[in-house]
């Protein structure tokens, strides 16, 4: 089971490895050094595995919620009927654990930064 056990401007340790870098998080999978087109500005490209077997799907938009989501995302998930969660990445660094105590499915995506 993925946990996030800390999370600080810039640094976030998930079962116990340290990130400098943004980062996703797909079931059990952590990719590390993830970049978006533009970025502070989340795009439906920066995301493709939205389209997965989610049940919840968690953004983190940075420490000071400086990272914006495009409207085609959230219409995007509204059309796949998924649940979201889109909260500064402290707040969503909570839910994501939160989530995958109640086993649910989670697609994890935080900015690190500002």
């Amino acid at each position: 089971m993925v946990h996030i056990d800390h999370y600080d401007f810039g640094r976030i340790v998930i079962n116990g490895t340290l990130y400098t870098h943004d980062v996703k998080i797909l079931g059990e999978r952590v990719v590390p050094n993830w970049w978006r087109q533009e970025g502070h500005y989340l795009q439906l490209s920066d995301i493709p595995e939205i389209e997965g077997p989610w049940d919840v799907i968690v953004i983190g938009t940075g420490k000071y919620g400086r990272m914006a989501v495009a409207p085609e995302v959230i219409q995007k998930l509204n059309a796949l009927h998924r649940s979201y969660i889109i909260e500064i990445t402290d707040n969503a660094v909570q839910e994501f654990n939160r989530l995958v105590r109640e086993a649910k499915n989670v697609l994890g995506a935080f900015h690190l930064t500002c």
